[in-house]
């Protein structure tokens, strides 16, 4: 009798685990598992935020991982974007989001974090040689943190108090198996602090207004035109810090190199925002420095909008905008 409880509980045990753990991912050509990123620079946050404020932003990542069922016997496997896999409190001032195919989605907002990205592998059969054939799936996201706390009085110190964090995995239907498939560390949530101020922000002018243009010897790449703006910032403390900034386009597309804003309704002309500094273009969607570290309370960038052809003119007005997006260092 004995013998026989025993083996019924170990029947039991072997049935119940998931099928999820009959899957694995790793990134391709490296056969690398686990992987991370680092946070090196003080995020400098201000409470006076109201929640949902993107506090950073990764650069867009593309990324190609092959995955597999990696047991005998086990059927087809869905993937997923398992977001913040090990359940790990942050605490109650900052979440994690991931950007996948253009669209943000907050931890919380996923049922355990779990995000379908549509993809599923084959099955490994009985008697198979699991993992021969890979199959693999190129993929683009970006990572990000925001506030999760409302708006509240000013105050000083660190965001959250883990330091280095289990951001995703990629795992299948059932759960994941931590550390056993591809997934990714953030180290450096230690950076995120709050400091004692609030900045304002504006952009003079708030438009920007080519006026009429001609297309007497237009010229696909020639400038039209060039007119200036600021953007400026005023604190009201004399902490130490510094502002980055991210573009987003709005009624527009953009250039394969992402440094031009192609209006939706007029495709023959672009317009890239030029640093007045160094006459260098800033790319849409990617972070680049704003305001340098400063304790001044008044702070200003001076740029260019620049007007150029794109194809051969059409005629019409057009309009596009962008979305700024403020991060403090």
């Amino acid at each position: 009798m004995i013998t026989r409880k025993l083996l019924a509980v170990c029947l039991l045990f072997f049935l119940s685990i998931p099928s999820s753990y009959a899957l694995k991912c790793q990134k391709k050509g490296t056969s690398a598992i686990n992987d991370s990123i680092s946070i090196t620079t003080t995020v400098a946050i201000m409470n006076a935020m109201p929640a949902g404020t993107v506090l950073w932003r990764q650069p867009v990542q593309d990324i190609e991982v092959e995955c597999w069922v990696d047991l005998n016997g086990y059927p087809a496997e869905n993937i997923y974007f398992y977001i913040n896999p090990a359940q790990t409190n942050l605490g109650p001032d900052i979440e994690i989001g991931v950007t996948y195919a253009g669209k943000d989605y907050l931890y919380s907002s996923l049922t355990g974090g779990k995000l379908d990205i549509g993809w599923r592998v084959n099955g490994c059969p009985k008697g198979d040689t699991c993992g021969w054939y890979k199959e693999s799936k190129k993929m683009t996201y970006s990572l990000f943190f925001s506030k999760k706390s409302p708006s509240g009085a000013n105050k000083e110190g660190p965001l959250s108090p883990i330091n280095n964090y289990r951001a995703f995995q990629f795992d299948g239907v059932g759960g994941v198996r931590p550390g056993g498939s591809y997934n990714l560390t953030v180290n450096g949530l230690n950076n995120f602090r709050y400091v004692p101020c609030t900045s304002t922000i504006g952009i003079s002018p708030s438009t920007v207004n080519f006026g009429k243009i001609s297309n007497v010897n237009a010229q696909i790449g020639a400038t039209i035109t060039s007119v200036p703006f600021s953007i400026n910032e005023q604190r009201d403390c004399d902490a130490s810090y510094g502002l980055n900034a991210n573009l987003e386009p709005l009624n527009g597309t953009l250039s394969s190199t992402r440094d031009t804003l192609i209006p939706s309704n007029n495709t023959s002309v672009g317009i890239s925002l030029i640093k007045a500094d160094d006459q260098k273009a800033v790319k849409f969607r990617e972070e680049f420095a704003l305001i340098p570290t400063t304790t001044s309370r008044n702070n200003s960038r001076r740029f260019l909008a620049r007007l150029q052809w794109m194809t051969a003119p059409k005629l019409g007005a057009f309009s596009a905008g962008a979305v700024l997006n403020i991060y403090y260092k």
